[in-house]
């Protein structure tokens, strides 16, 4: 629905003024110099905050899957995506943008078809052989955080490594 909405407004917005093209532009034209002032104040901290985020989760999975301190991540990440850029330009961000896609989409596969036909060596010995049962595969996050709690909790138990 907020796609449909933001699509009309756009075109309502271009129909009306064909030269604008932020939203900065339109708080400018509509309100003046001091709200165009103060938005772009919220703008740039927007950008801060949200850049913030994407790079603390990066750094978050990179610990998590590597080991690597989440410090060091948090420099490493934009240090790569800057020197990619300087270097191939639009075209390096282009290509390094698809071939993330394409890792996500392989990383997706291989655990798409790890739950699917996951056998009776899986996640616990009490596991069932979920190969082609749609039910059984629905009851494993349950039976694994039965048996494998998480790491913060005091004791737990039993539980083979995912093969």
């Amino acid at each position: 629905m907020q796609v449909l909405l933001f699509a009309i407004l756009a075109v309502e917005i271009k129909r009306k003024a064909p030269t604008i093209h932020t939203f900065l532009e339109i708080i400018r034209c509509r309100w003046g110099t001091t709200a165009h002032i103060v938005f772009v104040v919220y703008g740039f901290l927007t950008n801060i905050i949200v850049t913030a985020m994407l790079i603390l989760g990066g750094a978050a999975v990179m610990e998590a899957l590597s080991g690597v301190s989440v410090y060091a991540a948090s420099f490493l990440i934009p240090a790569g995506v800057v020197i990619y850029t300087a270097v191939g330009g639009l075209k390096g961000t282009v290509v390094a943008e698809w071939l993330n896609v394409c890792v996500i989409y392989i990383a997706l596969l291989i655990f798409m078809f790890q739950v699917r036909w996951v056998g009776e060596h899986g996640i616990h010995r009490a596991a069932p052989t979920c190969a082609g049962k749609a039910r059984c595969i629905q009851g494993l996050p349950v039976l694994v955080s039965t048996c494998c709690p998480s790491p913060y909790t005091s004791h737990p138990r039993d539980c083979l490594p995912v093969p």
